[in-house]
């Protein structure tokens, strides 16, 4: 279904309702409401705002119901963009290929993220949560886990950080060390492609 202008901004509206309703100010790396100025209330209606601003930054605006978002939220603007996030059917959780996996704020923490976490945040709501999905170890970064990859972690297989020959980038488990902890996290991914 298409939607006219007036058509998102009315659901935009219905959305910053729900929200305010709810006490949510803001979500993490997602539609941000408030007013201009800190502690100020805004109102937004599909004629217009009001003392009101939305911000929406390194969200994944594809697909919506209201149609294409792109003339309103431009993707690739503070992070934004506008592919297909691979969701699963059942869970709605992004696949491993996904473009939203290690795409969120660099800015926001990833540490609750389990092994391998790419170093940096997931998009959404289960960003820097246990329940994120893991990055593919792709420690080549040619979209592809293959023998680059096993070669590149086996030169390295045994150090502990300062060893000249340790990699971070193949510390997938972030322990300091490159051992078959490395080896069991980039096991399951090896053949596994992503665009």
């Amino acid at each position: 279904m298409i939607a006219n202008d007036w058509q998102i901004k009315q659901q935009l509206c219905d959305i910053g309702k729900r929200m305010y309703d709810r006490g949510f100010v803001a979500a993490n790396d997602g539609i941000g409401f408030g007013g201009v100025l800190p502690g100020a209330q805004g109102y937004i209606t599909p004629e217009g705002a009001d003392n009101f601003s939305i911000i929406m930054t390194y969200s994944d605006v594809y697909g919506n119901e209201a149609g294409d978002l792109d003339s309103l939220i431009p993707p690739g603007g503070a992070g934004n963009i506008s592919e297909d996030p691979l969701l699963a059917a059942l869970t709605y959780e992004p696949g491993r290929c996904s473009p939203t996996i290690d795409a969120g704020d660099p800015g926001f923490t990833y540490t609750s993220e389990t092994p391998f976490n790419g170093g940096r945040v997931n998009m959404g709501a289960t960003g820097n949560t246990s329940d994120a999905t893991p990055s593919i170890a792709d420690v080549s970064g040619d979209g592809i886990v293959d023998g680059v990859d096993i070669v590149r972690l086996s030169v390295a297989f045994g150090t502990v950080f300062p060893d000249p020959r340790y990699n971070l980038d193949v510390d997938l488990n972030s322990d300091d060390q490159v051992d078959g902890d490395d080896l069991t996290l980039m096991a399951p991914d090896f053949g596994r492609v992503c665009p």
